[in-house]
């Protein structure tokens, strides 16, 4: 696949890589996986604590959604940076998993939903208390999201920029 034929989302990862928000390395299907590993564990993680430590509950569903999408940006050889936070693999996810020219997919959601979340929680107001329905109600979407990604892994171009 050449540059010019990229699925979707070209614009987006390359301001990114502008902003250095992402940066490139090397592809690796291997770690990319083992990040998928890592995400399904936390999925397991979430349901385990769900009803006795929703705080740490939602940490795992997002450490979860945060680390598949990290995988499939590993997968083209890219990695988020300190600057791209926990925002760019959602940016960069929505940009190339369109699903049309109308927008993202909608197992993409649940990844700002949590995010939401967890920050409110840890950063917002210690008078934000989650509950066991903070994770139960978001853990089939985010099983949804680690699987729309296990899916791709190893399955897209390394990603190359457009020859300046």
């Amino acid at each position: 696949m050449t540059p010019a034929e990229w699925p979707h989302g070209r614009a987006e990862i390359e301001a990114l890589l502008r902003e250095r928000r992402l940066e490139r390395v090397p592809p690796s299907t291997e770690n990319a996986s083992a990040l998928i590993a890592k995400a399904r564990r936390h999925l397991t993680t979430a349901e385990t604590v769900a009803s006795t430590d929703p705080d740490i509950g939602v940490d795992a569903l997002h450490n979860a959604n945060r680390k598949a999408l990290e995988a499939v940006l590993l997968d083209q050889g890219l990695r988020t940076t300190r600057d791209g936070g926990h925002t760019a693999p959602y940016v960069a996810a929505k940009a190339q998993l369109r699903t049309s020219a109308r927008g993202a997919r909608p197992e993409l959601f649940v990844y700002e939903v949590v995010r939401r979340l967890r920050h409110g929680a840890d950063y917002a107001s210690y008078e934000i208390h989650l509950s066991a329905a903070d994770v139960t109600d978001n853990l089939d979407d985010s099983r949804a999201l680690v699987e729309i990604c296990a899916r791709l892994v190893g399955h897209l171009p390394a990603f190359r920029p457009n020859a300046r």
